[in-house]
């Protein structure tokens, strides 16, 4: 899209207090009753296209937070405020996506997680109207529940049981064509008796209200301290180079302890430690039936396995002897198998950050 084309929105919005850039368009399309695709394009971020990739949730160009801004009468603060770039110098996932230095796993980008308490909003008249916040955090696997509602949160749509975002074509919005769709339904795709046709059948948007269920389970403290912990580390106000540090390490130690689970899990059996049991085990049993499986030592989207996961890694990483907390999961390798394609995955990405991580 040519700049010089955008032109301020006869309506916008006021951003809400870490709302990321998919939120704010959810948001206001459905303020302006327009799809979002036409809101994307009159805000600049579409180019010309039809296609609007998800890494602009990380961060925008400078053309385009320019244009952005002038359609929607935000400060370029504000715009650069949607998306992750404010965490670059804490957060290296990020730092790594804006430079394309590597492949990432320690950001969704086909998924996102969400609280179903934060998006129902609070009494405001406006969050009454168009929803709460889909928070730009919840975009890091590291951020695994919601402090204000202790709640763990959630990937998949209650009613479908797909992931919400409906992104398998890797969208900044799925289904962004749909309009008049509220910011916290499910775009997740259901076979129907009408809709639109593909691979011979209907497909209509599952259309279910996110907002309105209220998760079964409850976070323990040890999660929700760790929770707390990483946030602290993620505030601006924190000395970056701790806290990339702190990320880089955790990382790495996480992808150990996935790379070792069972014998990566040092804490006590719990709810978390039995959903990771499966997840991982599902993930192993896919390695296992594909004649060309790719290890991965990933975190999961699933937020339960992934704050087990991080409870272990973070155990490690205060633990007085670091040598000797991560002792136990070292013998667990053999030569061939598995096993050591998982070591050798977790191996390759340590030599790659090794400069990054305290002695």
């Amino acid at each position: 899209m040519n700049r010089t084309t955008v032109t301020p929105l006869p309506r916008s919005l006021d951003p809400l207090p870490g709302e990321s850039l998919t939120g704010f368009l959810l948001r206001l399309s459905y303020h302006l009753a327009v799809p979002p695709a036409d809101l994307m394009r009159r805000t600049g971020l579409s180019q010309g296209s039809t296609y609007v990739s998800p890494v602009l949730s990380t961060g925008l160009t400078a053309s385009m937070i320019e244009d952005f801004s002038v359609a929607t009468r935000l400060s370029q603060s504000e715009v650069e405020a949607l998306t992750l770039r404010p965490l670059a110098r804490h957060f290296p996932p990020v730092r790594q996506a804006l430079q394309k230095a590597m492949k990432l796993h320690w950001l969704f980008g086909k998924v996102t997680r969400y609280c179903p308490r934060c998006l129902a909003g609070d009494d405001s008249l406006i969050q009454q109207r168009y929803g709460g916040t889909w928070h730009a955090l919840w975009r890091l696997p590291d951020v695994f529940l919601c402090i204000e509602h202790r709640c763990f949160l959630e990937h998949l749509c209650p009613a479908c049981g797909q992931p919400i975002t409906g992104n398998k074509n890797r969208r900044l919005i799925s289904r962004s064509a749909a309009v008049g769709l509220h910011p916290a339904q499910c775009r997740g795709s259901v076979a129907s008796t009408s809709g639109q046709w593909s691979r011979g059948q209907f497909i209509a948007i599952c259309g279910a209200r996110l907002d309105r269920f209220t998760p079964q389970d409850a976070p323990s403290q040890q999660h929700i301290d760790l929770q707390a912990r990483i946030l602290a580390k993620l505030d601006p106000h924190y000395p970056a180079e701790q806290s990339a540090r702190y990320f880089t390490e955790l990382h790495l130690l996480s992808s150990l302890v996935i790379a070792t689970w069972p014998a990566g899990n040092l804490k006590a059996p719990d709810p978390t430690t039995m959903t990771t049991d499966r997840v991982l085990a599902e993930r192993r049993s896919g390695e296992e039936a594909s004649p060309v499986a790719f290890t991965s030592n990933a975190p999961p989207v699933e937020a339960r396995a992934c704050a087990a996961i991080l409870l272990n890694a973070d155990a490690i990483h205060s633990a007085p002897d670091r040598s000797t907390a991560m002792s136990p999961l070292m013998p667990t390798y053999e030569s061939g198998g598995r096993r050591a394609q998982r070591y050798n995955t977790w191996e390759f990405a340590f030599k790659a950050a090794r400069q990054e991580c305290s002695p």
